[in-house]
């Protein structure tokens, strides 16, 4: 299920581990990360106010893992009571579809109401009018570096 969400969404041949990825995997990951001194242009978290316990933590390790680099938060409006929408981007029909085609394959997740179709949509068209745009994806700025 991972896999063919990850294929789905990141057009890619890369294959990923069967078992999926695991919190203490996430965990060893940017530990290494930190290690092999990698040093991405944008690094994506969620968000620090999300409330679910392994997203709050991976927020928090990948500020540490990554505090020497851009980083942007991702909104889950239903783990969130507060995100602040300070960056945007624009997104097209084709991205959206993409998006919803992942999310569908997802189908441990298909039950819950962030998965609907229109729900993925709503927040899209929603995030579009605040940039005068039909689509967009928010994202709060955790921290951004020119160089």
């Amino acid at each position: 299920e991972k896999a063919l969400t990850y294929h789905i969404a990141s057009s890619s041949n890369e294959e990923i581990d069967e078992k999926g990825i695991s919190f203490s995997n996430n965990k060893v990951f940017l530990e290494s990360c930190n290690s092999l001194d990698i040093k991405p242009d944008l690094v994506f978290i969620p968000t620090i106010t999300d409330v679910h316990q392994d997203h709050h933590t991976i927020a928090e390790e990948g500020m540490r893992a990554f505090k020497f680099n851009s980083i942007l938060s991702y909104e889950l409006p239903w783990n969130n009571f507060s995100f602040t929408t300070s960056s945007f981007v624009h997104l097209d029909e084709e991205f959206i579809q993409t998006k919803v085609n992942a999310l569908q394959a997802y189908q441990s997740q298909a039950h819950r109401p962030y998965s609907d179709e229109d729900f993925i949509r709503s927040l899209a068209r929603t995030r579009g009018v605040q940039i005068g745009t039909k689509y967009a994806e928010a994202f709060e700025l955790v921290r951004w570096i020119i160089s």
